[in-house]
């Protein structure tokens, strides 16, 4: 199928979930049949053009008027709002001059090249397709553009009852758009004062990475996991991910001290120790020995685990492994 009228061109070829609730309607009329919408400029097709003079007379059955008008005015008939809201938003359209123009646009058609374009309607271009009049608004899909005369009274509606940033965005996408609104709706979240003190939680901070040691137990990182009811000492390379494992007795700051010692025996003694602030590691006589050997000891964040990640992760894989060979009883 040929037409003279570029902009039906992408309508058809556009997916049925994003064209205008008013043309998805006529697209669900048209699916019965197969064909391909081709743009054809009007001086090309001078036969259709004759023939459109001189056509025969249509005796289809009309649409009724009832059932036309359903069509045309659903969208607005299922919008949430009052009738003196909706005047309003007609007046205010009338009088907003970006609006008026991108009017005129959607009922000529738009240029072929987004240059030729008014630099106030560009915003619009890209979804220039999904854009549709419906009693005297601009519709985007179901979505009335707000003239910018209204952008803050709707702004401050939206924003009733203070809701999170991500239920703020889905509730206007029901129902409003104008160019810029989402980052508009996270500066209003963001700089809301009861918003920000009602906060869920605070962004976490980005995650720092452990330098690469310039030798083999140069840098080790330690723990005390619980297994079969025993405890054990971990300790991981940092260079090489090799790890050694020693079970405790107790779980007294000495005994840890002698455990880790005896594995230093084997490999050599590291310059910085790694581990979380667990009392055996926050006790003096830890600190004494890390002083006595010379050794950097350095403690991951309170509450916060990751920044010891080698060693968490490692006691995964050693849990898992113990778990499937569990010891005699």
């Amino acid at each position: 199928m040929f037409n003279d009228h570029q902009p039906l061109k992408s309508i058809f070829t556009k997916p049925l979930g994003k064209a205008p609730a008013r043309l998805q309607r006529f697209l669900l009329r048209l699916q019965r049949y197969d064909f391909t919408m081709h743009y054809q400029q009007g001086k090309d097709a001078y036969i259709t053009d004759a023939l459109s003079r001189a056509a025969l007379p249509d005796n289809t059955p009309e649409i009724p008027e009832r059932e036309l008008s359903a069509f045309v005015h659903s969208v607005i008939s299922n919008m949430p709002m009052s009738n003196t809201r909706l005047k309003q938003f007609q007046t205010e359209t009338t009088k907003d001059t970006v609006l008026t123009t991108l009017t005129s646009y959607i009922q000529t058609g738009w240029p072929s090249n987004r240059s030729e374009v008014d630099p106030t309607i560009c915003p619009f271009y890209n979804f220039r397709d999904e854009l549709s009049l419906n009693n005297k608004l601009v519709l985007k899909g179901n979505r009335i553009i707000v003239p910018a005369a209204m952008r803050k009274e709707m702004l401050k509606t939206l924003h009733t009852g203070h809701p999170g940033i991500t239920k703020i965005k889905l509730k206007a996408r029901s129902s409003l758009y104008w160019p810029g609104i989402d980052s508009q709706l996270e500066d209003a979240v963001n700089s809301c004062s009861l918003c920000q003190e009602y906060q869920k939680q605070q962004k976490s901070e980005p995650l720092l990475h452990h330098d690469i040691p310039p030798v083999p137990w140069y840098k080790i990182g330690t723990d005390i996991f619980h297994l079969f009811n025993k405890h054990y000492l971990i300790i991981v390379d940092y260079a090489t991910n090799y790890f050694d494992i020693s079970q405790l007795p107790d779980l007294e700051s000495t005994t840890v001290i002698q455990h880790t010692k005896a594995i230093f025996a084997k490999y050599g003694i590291p310059k910085e120790i790694m581990s979380d602030n667990g009392p055996e590691f926050a006790a003096a006589a830890y600190h004494h020995f890390c002083n006595e050997w010379d050794i950097t000891h350095t403690t991951s964040s309170p509450q916060y685990p990751q920044s010891n990640g080698l060693v968490e992760r490692t006691i995964q894989t050693v849990k898992r492994t113990l778990k499937k060979s569990p010891p005699q009883q």
